[in-house]
């Protein structure tokens, strides 16, 4: 998957505001929508809520522009680990985290997602 590094703008401004249309962005296109990952057919839910605790988390410059194609980082996921809820909440039976190779600005990068 490859980006420009200019679709929220561009690197010469500020991380602030960057990270403020990513988190725009993620909001206006993705809040309450589901994707399902090619690779385990899982349905995954992108809730709001979800995607909110990612902005308020130190953000790097390559993860604001991934935002922009957040639905197919997830669709082109592969499971890389799942870890058993060590807190033992009734309703998570463990946390599954998917990579997804990306190209930004020619530089190639493994993306991340937790479920």
């Amino acid at each position: 998957m490859q980006f420009t590094g200019d679709e929220l703008g561009g690197k010469n401004q500020p991380m602030a505001d960057l990270k403020s249309k990513a988190r725009d962005f993620a909001r206006q296109n993705f809040a309450a929508t589901k994707v399902t990952v090619a690779s385990d057919g899982k349905e995954i839910e992108i809730p709001w809520r979800g995607t909110k605790h990612a902005f308020f988390r130190k953000m790097s410059y390559e993860t604001a522009i991934a935002t922009t194609k957040l639905d197919q980082i997830i669709a082109h996921g592969t499971l890389a680990e799942s870890v058993p809820d060590k807190k033992a909440h009734p309703e998570i039976n463990a946390t599954h985290y998917y990579d997804t190779p990306v190209v930004i600005r020619g530089k190639p990068l493994a993306m991340r997602f937790v479920v």
